[in-house]
């Protein structure tokens, strides 16, 4: 799933949501609730917000289907408290979420559970500009994805950290977090993260004044994502920033023409154009 979509890529990306939805109806119809439950957790992990459509309707009815006790609920609350908090705004509702999964997951001895947990929190504490928040979390998430060696919630906590160090003015710690990102995303192939932490490598960069480091960053994202709107946006002010007026222009231009093939919305593609002019 690309970042930057035109109409007809979004058709083609509510194409297994609504297979998803079907495989869905069919085991809870058939009475195969575990099954029911592990098609509701088919999430996507790296997407913007307003890009989802049919999941966290799947996690609503899936907790109906289970004890609201049990590892099940556990596991269907944690990505349920990330769509609540980044793609409805809904920051209460997230947190009850978060604090009902990290329960089970400390009762039950889950690891996997808490950090999962843990990682899509601090992220929903990003969004809603919770920054000390959003770095305590992913901190913790951080730590137990190196023990279990999992790359995706370590490179989305590194991700995370890196954007709220940054943002309350370390720029040399979000640094290394974003620096130490770069090897786990690679591990996941996964174009969608490894955006993220070239993102955050490019912005830190320009923000440090190694205009070369940020150019080698920014090719690398855009190479992955060519309308990722953050890469377009930040190049965009990069060129300006350097007196490169024209190749500024140039990136500009791609930033408002994802925005154009963009469904008008509460989107990135919308508000990096606005924040960027």
């Amino acid at each position: 799933f690309g970042l930057g979509r035109s109409q007809e890529a979004l058709g083609q990306a509510k194409e297994p949501l609504a297979s998803l939805s079907r495989a869905f109806d069919y085991y809870a119809k058939v009475g195969d609730v575990a099954r029911a439950v592990a098609v509701a957790e088919c999430h996507r992990g790296s997407h913007l917000p307003g890009q989802l459509v049919a999941e966290p309707e799947l996690l609503i009815r899936a907790l109906a289907l289970v004890p609201p006790d049990s590892i099940e609920a556990g596991r269907l609350l944690s990505p349920h408290g990330m769509a609540l908090g980044v793609d409805e705004g809904d920051y209460q509702g997230a947190q009850k979420a978060f604090a009902q999964a990290l329960a089970i997951a400390q009762r039950e001895g889950n690891p996997t559970l808490e950090m999962q947990t843990l990682s899509r929190a601090g992220r929903v504490e990003g969004y809603h500009l919770r920054l000390p928040e959003c770095l305590e979390k992913s901190l913790r998430a951080i730590e137990l994805a190196r023990r279990l060696d999992d790359p995706l919630n370590e490179a989305r906590s590194r991700y995370f950290a890196a954007i709220a160090l940054w943002s309350m003015g370390d720029v040399k710690e979000a640094s290394l977090h974003a620096t130490a990102g770069l090897a786990p995303a690679e591990r996941l192939r996964d174009r969608g993260m490894l955006s993220n932490v070239l993102w955050a490598n490019e912005t830190i960069s320009r923000l440090m004044g190694d205009f070369g480091s940020a150019r080698d960053f920014s090719d690398h994202g855009l190479a992955l994502m060519p309308r990722d709107p953050r890469l377009l946006g930040t190049r965009t002010l990069l060129e300006y920033e350097i007196g490169a007026f024209d190749q500024g222009d140039a990136y500009y231009q791609r930033l408002v023409e994802a925005m154009h093939q963009t469904p008008s919305g509460a989107s990135f593609e919308f508000a990096f154009v606005a924040s960027v002019t």
